[in-house]
């Protein structure tokens, strides 16, 4: 954030912060594309807690003060998830992780509620 106040409007970064250094054994990786739209646009991609995720509509209305294009961020850490995985890693992207787990204990909530009826 630091850097776009200081007017750079051009960044790096990879789905699933998949990536490193060959000369840095052990190094982190990128920095994920998913953790950099999450900066730019907060949780305005895929509305409030409780609203339903299944359309993988991104939100109409979005009301960030920096152009990310049209994105769908839900999508953006499933595709993140899902590389990681074909590849014997764990997503690094906080924002894919945090969507994901909101998204299943949603979807766990959903399930015990349908049980009880």
């Amino acid at each position: 954030m630091t850097a776009l106040n200081f007017g750079l409007r051009t960044f790096d970064a990879s789905v699933g912060g998949l990536g490193g250094c060959p000369y840095s054994p052990g190094a982190t990786g990128n920095v994920a594309t998913e953790d950099v739209v999450y900066a730019l646009t907060g949780d305005r991609l895929f509305g409030n807690i409780g609203e339903p995720y299944g359309n993988g509509e991104p939100a109409k209305t979005v009301q960030s003060r920096w152009d990310v294009g049209p994105v769908d961020l839900v999508r953006l850490a499933e595709i993140g998830e899902w590389v990681s995985g074909a590849l014997g890693r764990e997503t690094t992207s906080r924002a894919g992780k945090a969507l994901l787990a909101r998204r299943k204990r949603e979807e766990e909530r959903k399930r015990k509620e349908g049980a009880k009826l």
